[in-house]
């Protein structure tokens, strides 16, 4: 008998990278807690980056079907009264879909955004994320094995690529493609 907890498996979910990209989506999710299969997408924020620069963003709250904690409310700034006229998670995920298309996803501890993403894709669409993706915690982690937190916090403030971290979808996905290219100059210069 198994004493574990339950990890769904994803059959299609995209490969985890360790690479220097020009061209992908920094993506980033609020939620009402940390369980892809318990927990609901309250917020999903992509800006998509060409040659390192912005070439466009997309942001939506989603509406859960019930009322948020006020736990999530405190970490997010995100209200129930912000979540009333949000649309639904099946009226969001075809456009930010459309909006990512099959490029390399960037995220902050990435698995779990992917994994929201991936889940709620199969249950409310009945098709698959399949994007590779890079993970900026796993490349600090390789880069600067000599500092013990890797939080997006910790990046923000070590780089000083901007302010402190929001907890909002799009203003987190900003400060993550703020922190990777910090970390491909930073590579650059190490390898001349």
């Amino acid at each position: 008998m198994s004493t574990g907890t339950y990890k769904p498996y994803r059959e299609y979910k995209g490969k985890s990278l360790l690479a220097l990209v020009p061209d992908y989506v920094a993506v980033d999710i609020e939620t009402t807690g940390l369980d892809p299969q318990q927990n609901d997408i309250i917020e999903i924020g992509a800006i998509r980056i060409i040659d390192g620069q912005k070439a466009g963003s997309f942001s939506s709250l989603i509406n859960p079907g019930y009322e948020i904690d006020e736990f999530i409310t405190g970490l997010t700034g995100i209200t129930n009264e912000m979540l009333a006229s949000a649309p639904a998670i099946e009226d969001v995920l075809p456009h930010f879909l459309e909006f990512v298309g099959e490029s390399i996803v960037l995220g902050h501890n990435v698995n779990f955004d992917v994994n929201f993403i991936y889940d709620n894709c199969e249950s409310t669409l009945g098709r698959s994320f399949a994007n590779d993706f890079v993970d900026t915690m796993r490349l600090s982690r390789r880069l600067y094995p000599e500092h013990r937190h890797h939080r997006l916090s910790d990046l923000v403030g070590r780089f000083g690529v901007g302010e402190a971290v929001e907890h909002r979808a799009l203003a987190d996905a900003e400060q993550t493609f703020r922190c990777y290219e910090y970390m491909k100059m930073y590579i650059c210069k190490i390898s001349n």
